[in-house]
């Protein structure tokens, strides 16, 4: 089905010369953030107002990033990534001061600077702080023992999915939390 075409692209994508090695891990070029955030997130609020989920996207792999976008892009959501939770959680921050609206968090589990775990905990005190409505986080990993399923869900995500993400998976989790 979709999945598989998907995933025989991914193969295809992982073969070519698209894909740069990941010792750019942080720059630009991989979609993640500048130091200058501010310039980046903006565009988002302008859209806010346009139909589609509006979407966090944090990991620090840039191949992962590359095929989470082209999921995301697809099915037509607006999305900002961050390669570190810090990042993420300040791309957070600052699109809801300045009245933006999320729809969900992607988190990776393990990245450097701050991790999903800790950036998960900031965000959801962050929407507890600002009584904001309950935003959805999706803890990405590939890490499945009970411990870390456990870790997710203390660390206030919703969901524990799986890498690699895939179309299904994302629609089913869009699906279960209604949102659109």
């Amino acid at each position: 089905g979709e999945d598989s075409i998907f995933l025989k692209k991914i193969a295809k994508l992982r073969r070519s010369d698209e894909f740069q090695s990941p010792s750019v891990v942080g720059t630009p070029a991989h979609g993640c953030l500048s130091p200058n955030r501010r310039s980046e997130v903006m565009p988002l609020i302008e859209t806010a107002s346009r139909s589609g989920p509006h979407v966090v996207l944090v990991d620090d792999n840039p191949f992962n990033l590359l095929i989470i976008k082209q999921i995301l892009e697809e099915r037509k959501f607006k999305f900002i990534t961050a390669c570190n939770g810090q990042e993420g959680v300040n791309a957070f921050k600052e699109h809801i001061q300045a009245g933006g609206v999320w729809s969900f968090v992607l988190m990776d589990c393990q990245m450097p600077v701050m991790d999903g775990f800790e950036a998960a905990k900031t965000i959801r005190q962050y929407i507890i702080d600002n009584k904001l409505k309950n935003i959805p986080i999706f803890a990405l990993t590939a890490n499945n023992a009970e411990e870390d399923v456990k870790r997710s869900y203390d660390s206030g995500m919703n969901e524990h999915i799986l890498k690699p993400l895939t179309i299904s998976k994302l629609d089913s989790v869009v699906w279960k939390y209604h949102i659109a």
